[in-house]
């Protein structure tokens, strides 16, 4: 696990996202899948991104769906 304001210069497998509006422009991401923190100031953001995003719902509800989605479990 790995904590940095820049996330994006960190070779990764997933990041998990409260921000991605940080994130969303940068050409140089380095990490598999894109699991995003579903707030009202992120849900604009496509799905159709590359990384794949998957969303996670606020309260983190659904998170076993999130992971059997990457094959963590």
């Amino acid at each position: 696990m790995i904590f940095s304001h820049e996330k994006t210069k960190y070779p990764a497998d997933i990041i998990i996202d409260d921000k991605p509006t940080l994130t969303f422009e940068k050409t140089d991401i380095k990490f598999k899948y894109w699991v995003i923190v579903d707030h009202d100031y992120n849900e604009v953001l496509p799905d159709t991104q590359y990384p794949p995003i998957h969303r996670l719902k606020k309260d983190w509800s659904n998170w076993s769906e999130i992971a059997k989605a990457l094959k963590l479990v």
